[in-house]
């Protein structure tokens, strides 16, 4: 079968793996109805368009019904599908990764919980599942009888050692109270484990450093 091909191609169909994934930051007062549209299920995302793509992956990968891309404004015209509100966000200036690799330092438990589950399922964390967690517990949910779970910012309260970012006796008795009757595979992401790969193996636990391991998954 035919094909077009040009100088430079390659570079170009990949171009999109190259750019950093940046955070849709939510900004309330210029976003429309109940809860600042955060329940409405429509989102106005300024910056550029392959930045926001991007962005919007970790959230809504599977999930969009339609995406308007530089919509025609002050039209005086209503939006089809706009009822109820919507929630304005405006993208990061910075990357989720410093160009080092380190996770930045303002990233909430939330904003890269939504990244681990994208590149660990290659799906949406729903808008909706987060706030229905309990802040405390690190279990992301199951996806193909795996439990995922993400030890980040200070689970324990600090970030220490025994504050919950690491895998140890302390936190290993939390993801077994989280699911108490779970003998699956369990996919734990953290700063460090204090675990062997045997010992990790016997638990049934798969284990992903942050940020390293993390930083360079790609799912496209």
């Amino acid at each position: 079968m035919p094909t077009l091909n040009w100088i430079g191609k390659e570079a170009v169909i990949k171009h999109h793996k190259a750019v950093p994934f940046r955070l849709a930051e939510p900004v309330a007062e210029r976003s429309c109805g109940e809860n600042h549209g955060a329940d409405s299920g429509n989102l106005i995302v300024q910056g550029d368009n392959l930045l926001a793509l991007k962005a919007l992956l970790p959230r809504y990968a599977g999930q969009v019904k339609c995406i308007y891309i530089d919509p025609p404004y002050n039209t005086g015209k209503e939006v089809e599908g706009l009822g109820g509100g919507f929630q304005y966000c405006r993208l990061s200036d910075e990357p989720l990764f410093k160009a080092d690799g380190p996770i930045r330092a303002d990233v909430t438990f939330a904003q890269l919980a939504e990244f681990v589950w994208f590149m660990e399922t290659g799906t949406g964390l729903a808008q909706s599942v987060l706030p229905k967690r309990n802040k405390h517990t690190p279990f992301l949910g199951m996806y193909k009888d795996r439990a995922v779970f993400l030890l980040y910012d200070g689970l324990l309260k600090d970030k220490s050692d025994i504050g919950g970012n690491v895998l140890n006796n302390r936190t290993l008795d939390i993801l077994a109270e989280a699911l108490p009757d779970f003998e699956g595979e369990r996919v734990v992401y953290g700063a460090r484990s204090r675990f062997d790969k045997r010992k990790l193996a016997a638990l049934g636990i798969t284990f992903h450093q942050l940020p390293y391991e993390l930083a360079v998954k790609t799912w496209f």
